[in-house]
């Protein structure tokens, strides 16, 4: 059975914000007036949406987008893995995987090397100075978590 989603503005401000006069938020109802804290599929995506514009935020000015930081953050958890492991991890494709790799390879932030043990598989790894960005990006995007989600 397929619902319908209905999405209204509602009259209350976003949370956190000053006054009612700010931006409003969407209240999302399922066709059968079903509120959204009973859909727990729509508030799982929709705290991704945030989580992402969170780090969207705190990237600003570094060149670098929300998927690209996540792949250099997996790859600090795990130094060395193979492409498929990091798409895996990211839960995209591994089409997009290999373009996020060739897009941090060029900045010269990971470098990919050809498995011994599987020669059709490409191990991914950091460099330093991809290690560098890391290192330096963790604490911004961990505030920027404190400060937008956490609180």
């Amino acid at each position: 059975m397929i619902s319908l989603m209905i999405i209204n503005m509602s009259t209350r401000p976003m949370p956190g914000s000053a006054s009612k006069s700010e931006r409003l938020f969407p209240v999302v109802t399922w066709a059968g007036s079903t509120p959204i804290h009973r859909a727990p599929l729509a508030l799982a995506r929709r705290f991704a949406q945030i989580c992402t514009a969170v780090v969207a935020e705190a990237l600003a000015g570094e060149d670098l987008t929300p998927l690209q930081y996540a792949m250099l953050a997996n790859l600090n958890d795990d130094p060395v893995v193979d492409q498929i492991g990091i798409a895996g991890r990211l839960g995209i494709d591994r089409n997009s995987t290999g373009i996020l790799v060739r897009q941090l390879e060029q900045r010269g932030l990971v470098k990919r090397q050809t498995n011994g043990a599987d020669r059709r598989a490409q191990l991914v790894r950091l460099t330093p100075k991809g290690n560098e960005l890391r290192k330096r990006l963790r604490p911004i995007i961990a505030a920027a978590h404190q400060r937008r989600i956490l609180s």
